[in-house]
């Protein structure tokens, strides 16, 4: 949950503006993780059709993409266990979820033109509207990282109050407050980021 926290709190990764971006957020906060010692993956979900729709959307805003992206860790949620792969994704959910779970506020309508899948943390679109990945490695990755940074800092000013959704596995840590429900008004700045306890 630190992880989680530490990202979604990361006032550089502009998680209010849900407008577009989602590439950039994945591929910073990939950056991050490999730079903590972690080993992430994207996942990833097109739609043929443009036809994505984040349930958080403010004011009731219908908002569609034609895909959406976020980083994914493969963790052992029991001692011994098999590995899951969860999504962390601050823009829709305050903590960790499985793939299936993160979907469901997004797949609203068409879910037989989705694709979704996992791909290795370095893989970029390509080709605008187009399922065209492409490997960023050296150089590359960082010029790619810095234009994130710098798409994410001209989204700070743009960003709305939104929703997000209840993590089911953030639920199951009962000695762990719901992130952010320990900030005031006067602890974090706008946006502000309101948790709905179902779908």
């Amino acid at each position: 949950m630190a992880l989680f926290d530490e990202l979604a709190s990361n006032q550089k990764i502009a998680h209010g503006y849900l407008r577009e971006g989602c590439h950039h957020r994945a591929t910073l906060m990939c950056d991050l993780m490999v730079r903590s010692g972690y080993a992430p993956m994207k996942a990833w979900m097109f739609n043929s059709k443009s036809d994505l729709h984040p349930a958080s959307a403010p004011k009731g805003d219908k908002i569609t993409w034609w895909f959406h992206v976020a980083p994914s860790l493969r963790v052992s949620l029991a001692k011994g266990g098999k590995e899951e792969a969860l999504v962390f994704d601050p823009s829709i959910y305050d903590g960790p979820v499985t793939i299936e779970e993160w979907c469901k506020p997004i797949i609203t309508s068409s879910p037989k033109k989705t694709v979704v899948y996992l791909s290795e943390y370095n893989r970029c679109i390509k080709t605008q509207f187009k399922k065209d990945l492409e490997d960023i490695s050296g150089m590359k990755w960082d010029i790619k990282v810095d234009k994130a940074l710098k798409a994410l800092s001209q989204y700070q000013d743009k960003q709305e109050s939104w929703t997000v959704f209840r993590s089911k596995l953030r639920q199951s840590f009962n000695n762990v407050a719901p992130y952010p429900s320990k900030m005031s008004a006067s602890t974090i700045t706008t946006p502000v980021r309101k948790i709905k306890n179902s779908l």
